[in-house]
C-alpha cells in the first residue's frame, strides 16, 4: 500500500500574482510616461507597441491622422500645424528666438525678448505684424478650443503717460497680438488677451541675459474649449490674478518710492548732523 505523499509546497504561489500586478503596473507608467512627453510620433510608435503585444497589429497610423484614438475618442492632433509654425519661423530666421512645444491637444508658443516688441513699447513694427498675420492665417485653418495670449515684462519699472507699470504694458502687448489676428479672420470668441507683467518670471531678474528671459509673449493653443461653467470660472480666475499682477506691480512702485524717500532724508539727516558737527 502507497503510503501518504508528502504535500505540495504552495507557500510561493503568491508569486504569480505579484508578478502579474508588476508586469501591470510597468505599462501604466509606461503608458503614462508616453503621454506627458510632447513628441506625437513617439508616443504613438510606444503605444502600438503595447497594443500589437495585447492584440495584434491595430489600425492607429490611420486613427492617428484623423485625430481619433481606438476607443472613437475625437483628439487634436496638431502635428501639421507645429509643422508649419516650423516652417514659418525657420523662413524667417527666428529658430533661436522661438520656443514650440507640442502635448497632445495643446501647441504652446513662446516669442522671445524684443521679437515683436521694442524694450518698453506696444506698437508692431512691420516684420512683427507680417508674422503674426502669417500666423493667423495658419490658425484659421485648424480646429482648436481656445487660445491664450499672455504678455510678459522683466521687473524693469516703468511708469510714463502711456503705461502706469509693466502689467499695463504687457495688457496691450497682449491686445495688440490679438488684433493682429483678429484681422486676419481668426474668431476672437476663442483668444484671450493676458498682460502678467513682471509678475511671472521664469527667471531671476539680476542680469540682462535673464531679463531677455523673462520679456515675451506666450501663445498657447488648446484642443479643448471652455463649458459655460469653465469659462466663468476662468474669466474669475484671470480677474482675481490680474488684479494681483495690479496690486504687486504697485507695491513694488510704492516699495521703491519709499526707498528713495527713506534715503533722501537719510542724507538729509547726516548733512544736518555734519553742519552741527562743523559748528560745535
Amino acid at each position: 500500500m502507497r503510503g501518504n505523499e508528502p504535500e505540495k509546497d504552495r507557500s510561493e504561489r503568491y508569486l504569480l500574482t505579484y508578478a502579474d500586478l508588476m508586469n501591470l503596473l510597468l505599462i501604466l507608467f509606461i503608458v503614462l510616461f508616453c503621454t506627458a512627453t510632447k513628441d506625437v510620433v513617439k508616443t504613438s510608435a510606444v503605444m502600438d507597441a503595447i497594443a500589437k503585444s495585447f492584440n495584434g497589429p491595430t489600425s492607429s497610423a490611420s486613427s492617428s491622422a484623423t485625430g481619433t484614438t481606438s476607443s472613437g475618442t475625437k483628439t487634436a492632433d496638431y502635428s501639421e500645424f507645429y509643422k508649419q509654425l516650423y516652417n514659418l519661423f525657420k523662413g524667417n530666421g527666428m529658430l533661436d528666438k522661438v520656443d514650440i512645444t507640442q502635448s497632445r491637444d495643446e501647441v504652446v508658443i513662446t516669442l522671445k525678448d524684443n521679437v515683436l516688441f521694442a524694450p518698453g513699447k506696444d506698437d508692431l513694427d512691420g516684420n512683427a505684424t507680417k508674422l503674426l498675420t502669417a500666423m493667423g492665417g495658419l490658425l484659421t485653418k485648424i480646429k482648436y478650443g481656445q487660445m491664450q495670449i499672455e504678455g510678459y515684462t522683466d521687473s524693469d519699472p516703468i511708469h510714463t503717460a502711456q503705461f502706469r507699470d509693466n502689467v499695463e504694458l504687457s495688457q496691450k502687448r497682449a491686445y495688440n497680438v490679438y488684433n493682429v489676428f483678429r484681422e486676419s479672420g481668426v474668431d476672437t470668441r476663442t483668444m484671450q488677451p493676458i498682460g502678467y507683467g513682471e509678475t511671472k518670471p521664469i527667471a531671476a531678474n539680476d542680469t540682462p541675459e535673464n531679463k531677455a528671459k523673462n520679456r515675451r509673449v506666450v501663445i498657447t493653443i488648446m484642443g479643448k474649449g471652455l463649458t459655460p461653467s469653465d469659462a466663468t470660472l476662468t474669466a474669475s480666475q484671470l480677474l482675481n490674478e490680474q488684479i494681483d499682477a495690479a496690486k504687486g506691480a504697485s507695491s513694488a512702485a510704492s516699495s521703491s518710492s519709499g526707498k528713495s524717500s527713506s534715503s533722501g532724508v537719510t542724507s538729509s539727516s547726516s548733512a544736518a548732523s555734519s553742519s552741527s558737527m562743523a559748528k560745535k
